[in-house]
């Protein structure tokens, strides 16, 4: 069907923006669509918590992230919002000894200025890709930290 309508639908000549925003429109479409594959796709998980550790895989890079309990200050919650409707929540970590590099970054400084807590927020868990809800996952995450303290005496 698109080769079909594809001469009525992309003119450049006669129509460029409907044209344009056309195209923008599949691409869009088509990201969405391999997004998908790779999230059903995938084998191991975006998230798993640990004893002592927490470790956060990225979606499309084979790096991840081990983040000690023992550097972990507190979690909280940040939800966006788009006219009053609630559009993202993350579950930011707190660390008590950010990396050297970001530390080192203008990011950070001028964050620092504004606010610690978010500041040292080096990582964040975004629960849109994960089969649980923000609330839930706080609450996991904060009794594992209290385990780990009053494991470790901290």
């Amino acid at each position: 069907m698109g080769i079909y309508f594809s001469e009525n639908l992309i003119s450049f000549k006669n129509e460029p923006f409907k044209s344009t925003i056309f195209i923008i429109g599949i691409l869009l479409f088509l990201c969405g669509i391999v997004l998908s594959i790779l999230i059903l796709l995938r084998e191991k998980p975006l998230l798993t918590i640990a004893q002592d550790n927490l470790i956060i895989y990225n979606l499309f890079y084979k790096r991840e992230i081990i983040i000690n309990f023992q550097n972990i200050n507190s979690f909280f919650i940040i939800t966006t919002y788009h006219r009053g409707f609630p559009t993202n929540r993350q579950v930011f970590i707190e660390l008590k000894n950010p990396d050297e590099p970001y530390r080192n970054s203008i990011f950070y400084k001028i964050m620092r200025k504004l606010s610690l807590k978010i500041a040292n927020s080096q990582y964040g868990i975004q629960t849109n890709f994960l089969n649980i809800s923000h609330n839930k996952l706080l609450e996991i995450l904060n009794e594992k930290l209290e385990l780990y303290a009053k494991d470790n005496k901290i």
